[in-house]
């Protein structure tokens, strides 16, 4: 899989992930949260993720 320079992404578990190094292969990701008032980064998600 081609990575994508722009989309650091150290997930190896993600179906995105391109394997040998840490980029995404999408070219574009979707980054939400599950908290009502994010204060760190903990509370933002990508919502691109797919389990492997």
């Amino acid at each position: 899989m081609e990575k994508n320079s722009s989309i650091k992404c150290s997930v190896s578990a993600c179906r995105h992930h391109n394997g040998s190094q840490n980029y995404c292969t999408l070219n574009e990701i979707s980054i939400g949260t599950h908290e009502s008032n994010p204060r760190q980064v903990q509370c933002t998600d990508c919502e691109s993720f797919e389990v492997r």
